[in-house]
């Protein structure tokens, strides 16, 4: 689960979690905008048909690699 949600990161945002540190702020650092972030949570729930909930999606709480992974792993149980 973790090597496809890096490969799908480095795809989409071009961001290597493995390189470039899991809880580093995608939008400070200038991976994420809203429409990316919109494109990567789509991606996502088809990816690992999970469904992320507008609650999470508008907190802002998923901000760097570990929290959507802790997300999506949560969400897989």
């Amino acid at each position: 689960m973790e090597r496809k949600l890096n490969d799908l990161f480095k795809e989409i945002i071009l961001f290597d979690a493995e390189k470039q540190g899991k809880d580093l702020n995608l939008f400070d650092a200038g991976y994420l905008d809203s429409f990316g972030y919109i494109e990567l949570i789509n991606t996502l729930e088809e990816e690992f048909e999970i469904e992320f909930s507008l609650k999470v999606i508008e907190s802002g709480e998923l901000n760097n690699y570990n929290r959507f992974l802790n997300y999506i792993k949560n969400e897989s149980l």
